[in-house]
């Protein structure tokens, strides 16, 4: 069961595939071959390894997680990346579907949305199938029919930078526990920080590595990741001040755009016993608050 052994049962199997014919791989003891195995150990060993035979895919996939490190987040990355060509040789929609679904909780995204993995490794295969299509023609590949248009960034400086700062404190094992602290996913402004930091939360208390481009790649939607991209590139320096006064910003951003909001609604029906009115009073009270302890400090 060395790795040219592999290939050669994989090679093999993939032509048996190609006529329907359903094929189940032995895994023999390293050094190997079935008249050494024969020959040393007998019938019985032989039997048992031809009985424990699994099929050819299940065969690959558990190769490929025994290649890597299953602990970091680039090892499972890697798992998934080499099982699409698996994945995509499997005639039946059913069974890679299944397949798929056990290979769902390897992926980064699992921990905040688990039903999601499912659809990128499938989108995956999808495209990995119209390459081998158009190879098979001898045509050029076509360019993505959705390419990633230029993100114009809808939150001001300040945001920007704010995020920023937070971001790249979680990711930093200097300040992650400052900023777990002080913030949390809900306190920033975009949705791109608010699933990247969640994610990489998440992540963290699970164990796993923090491998930058595999986190950014769990985000399904290439305008999300770069987004996400553009804050973790800046590289204004980071410190305890300056972690305090972006999440102390972005939290005072929140109440600012919700006072904004119930303003208008007040514009529109104003009562000073309803609920709208009470809130509005409290968040003046303290954004002033807010005010004056950064003055102090």
């Amino acid at each position: 069961s060395d790795s040219a052994g592999i290939e050669a049962a994989k090679r093999a199997a993939e032509i048996l595939q190609q006529h329907n014919m359903e094929v189940l791989v032995a895994r023999l003891p390293d050094g190997e071959d079935p008249d050494s195995l024969l020959r040393r150990l007998g019938a019985p060993a032989l039997q048992e390894c031809i009985d424990k035979a699994e099929p050819l895919t299940a065969f690959l996939l558990h190769n490929l997680q025994r290649r890597y490190d299953m602990q970091t987040v680039e090892g499972r990355m890697k798992v998934l990346k080499e099982a699409i060509p698996i994945l995509a040789a499997i005639p039946s929609g059913i069974e890679r579907d299944r397949y798929i679904t056990q290979l769902a909780p390897l992926h980064p995204a699992y921990f905040t949305n688990p039903s999601k993995p499912e659809e990128l490794i499938r989108r995956e295969v999808e495209r990995f199938l119209r390459y081998k299509e158009m190879e098979s023609k001898k045509e050029q590949p076509v360019q993505d029919t959705h390419p990633v248009a230029e993100v114009e960034e809808p939150f001001p400086p300040g945001v920007l930078r704010a995020e920023s700062a937070l971001l790249r404190g979680i990711l930093s094992e200097e300040w992650r526990t400052l900023v777990l602290e002080i913030a949390q996913a809900d306190d920033l402004v975009s949705d791109a920080a608010k699933q990247f930091f969640e994610l990489v939360r998440r992540a963290w208390e699970a164990g796993m590595e923090l491998h930058r481009p595999s986190l950014l790649s769990a985000l399904s939607d290439p305008r999300l990741r770069e987004m996400v991209s553009t804050r973790l590139q800046l590289e204004e320096p980071l410190n305890e001040q300056v972690l305090r006064d972006s999440a102390s910003f972005v939290q005072r951003w929140h109440k600012r755009t919700r006072q904004v909001q119930i303003s208008a609604q007040l514009a529109q029906d104003f009562s000073p016993d309803s609920v709208n009115y009470q809130e509005y009073q409290r968040l003046i009270a303290e954004l002033h608050s807010d005010a004056q302890r950064n003055r102090r400090e």
